[in-house]
């Protein structure tokens, strides 16, 4: 069975690579996000699960990362060198130019599509951005090293997709947690300057 599923996957890929590559990084995002909702925020117990939050993360992955991606490989693929020093030219590249601006417009649209404006959108982006570039820098190096020296050109998106997994579970993590940091503070505020909210029900 697993064997036919691969084989349909392959053949998809062949014949409709840029679709293929749209779908399964979809999908991938979906479940990265359950994952991240259901046992890293453990709401499998407490209840809450957001399935439109699911589907905001899938719509961002799917409509502005993968075609980005997609064209952003076969830019890649054209750094010529030495067998031994083209992953690595690849990987700097990557790392320098596409992964800090990846990073700040998928968290950018992620608060958007939330229903945030613009402006709110790029100051909850901004405090996040950091902290998700120094653990980019922690992982995706070793992960497009490894696949850039290793992996053949036409099986590197499956290690990048299972890795995606937990990159996107981590991702929705950092972006809904700000959020509720961000709304906490809001009601301490509104409290601290309405001090008669937290005694009007004891009267």
């Amino acid at each position: 069975m697993r064997m036919f599923l691969y084989r349909v996957y392959e053949n998809a890929l062949a014949r409709h690579p840029f679709i293929t590559q749209v779908v399964s990084a979809g999908s991938l995002a979906g479940v990265g996000d359950v994952f991240s909702q259901l046992l890293v925020e453990d709401r499998w117990r407490k209840g809450g699960y957001e399935p439109i939050r699911t589907a905001r993360f899938v719509g961002v992955i799917a409509i502005w990362v993968a075609p980005i991606l997609y064209r952003w490989f076969g830019i890649l693929e054209r750094v010529s060198g030495g067998p031994s020093i083209v992953p690595i030219k690849r990987m700097l590249i990557d790392q320098t130019v596409m992964a800090p601006l990846l990073t700040s417009t998928v968290i950018t649209n992620l608060h958007l599509v939330e229903g945030n404006t613009p402006y709110n959108a790029f100051l909850r982006a901004r405090k996040e951005i950091i902290p998700v570039l120094i653990t980019n820098y922690k992982v995706w190096p070793f992960v497009q090293l490894f696949n850039f020296y290793v992996v053949p050109l036409r099986y590197r998106i499956i290690l990048l997709q299972f890795v995606g997994i937990f990159w996107n579970a981590y991702l929705s993590f950092m972006t809904q947690s700000t959020q509720s940091r961000s709304v906490a503070d809001a009601v301490k505020a509104r409290n601290v300057q309405n001090p008669h909210l937290h005694t009007e029900g004891r009267d």
